[in-house]
């Protein structure tokens, strides 16, 4: 989840920069340590917000060790100040303190509920907080119930469905995972000014969805025109949202037309063989696979995953059918796009000694 903290800093405030040194940090403690008897006639509350703006200057300047003490102090003089407990439970995030970042956070969203005393910016931003050191700690149930009941809420959010759709990968949860991350790619198409959420491609977090077609083709569907782009890309790039979505008879429709009017197109024939794969024939599937991985032998378009994936799903059942020629050739590009993945290694071997 390392990915989540560092893509989540633009949302968050404090979570920019290193900590400082520990001689900022007794800083933070001697300026406390002076203000206290001048303070000391000035009621709580007052006090409260003294500290509070002390401490966000020093978390939004990505000192968290720092704002810390003075963020700590302020809840204690206003406990129900909502606002003060998410950027102590922030300051604490930052320092990946993340259970009881999670505490501060969960307590700031309560009293905020019950008397909302965050702007909408800063609840987003305490609940994303939430949802990551409940995720950092290992809770990924618990984290995408966070982003379930904040879409309830904030539906348009990009960024909670992005999250929920990282936790939910980690957890191995790959269909609603992948279900979550189109919500988020339809979310920030729809934003103002352009997107807002990382590269999915990118993202650690989908290491294991990087491969599937229905992943490749979430990042295709909202991709504007391209220079390279063929004849058949804007049926190709319909086809891919509608496979995206599920929808995978229309897809493979949609799909089979692309190809037909660009049969040179790889990502058509990788797709159709990702939507193939879950209307059938399997053989027809593996077909298109194989077709994907000659096109893109001429024009190298297809991402690596991708290849590793079309060359393995064809390369297997081609092998069973004893086309053996045309499964070394599947395999081999598997086994070139991702090098340190034993699976096509290992089946490559089994298929050399088979033909001796």
């Amino acid at each position: 989840m390392e990915a989540v903290l560092n893509r989540s800093k633009a949302h968050r405030p404090g979570l920019d920069g290193a900590p400082a040194p520990r001689r900022a940090w007794l800083l933070a403690l001697a300026v406390a340590a002076l203000v206290a008897p001048a303070m000391s006639q000035v009621p709580p509350r007052e006090k409260a917000q003294a500290l509070f703006r002390q401490g966000a200057i020093y978390l939004d300047g990505g000192d968290a060790p720092s704002a810390e003490p003075l963020l700590r102090q302020a809840t204690l003089l206003d406990p129900g100040n909502a606002l003060a407990l998410s950027y102590l439970g922030h300051a604490l995030l930052a320092q990946r303190r993340y259970s009881e970042a999670a505490v501060a956070l969960q307590e700031s969203l309560r009293l905020d509920r019950a008397s909302p005393g965050l702007g909408l910016k800063q609840r987003r931003q305490t609940t994303d907080g939430l949802g990551l050191s409940l995720a950092f700690q290992g809770f990924l149930r618990e984290a995408a119930e966070v982003y379930s009941t904040a879409l309830t809420e904030d539906p348009g959010y990009p960024s909670f469905s992005y999250n929920r759709a990282c936790v939910l990968a980690l957890d191995g949860r790959t269909h609603d995972a992948l279900q979550s991350l189109v919500a988020a790619l339809d979310a920030d198409a729809r934003v103002p000014g352009g997107a807002t959420l990382p590269d999915p491609s990118l993202d650690e977090d989908f290491r294991g969805l990087q491969g599937t077609p229905r992943f490749q083709a979430a990042l295709l569907m909202h991709l504007p025109p391209q220079p390279n782009d063929g004849p058949s890309s804007t049926a190709m790039r319909a086809g891919a949202g509608l496979l995206a979505r599920g929808r995978s008879e229309e897809a493979a429709s949609r799909l089979r037309a692309a190809a037909g009017i660009d049969p040179s197109e790889p990502w058509a024939w990788y797709l159709l063989g990702g939507a193939l794969l879950e209307t059938g024939p399997p053989e027809e599937a593996a077909e298109a696979f194989l077709r994907s991985l000659q096109e893109d032998l001429k024009t190298s378009r297809l991402p690596k995953p991708a290849v590793r994936f079309a060359g393995l799903r064809s390369g297997a059942w081609l092998w069973e059918q004893g086309r053996l020629e045309e499964a070394a050739l599947a395999l081999n590009r598997a086994s070139a796009a991702a090098p340190a993945h034993p699976w096509p290694h290992y089946l490559l071997a089994r298929l050399h000694a088979q033909a001796g």
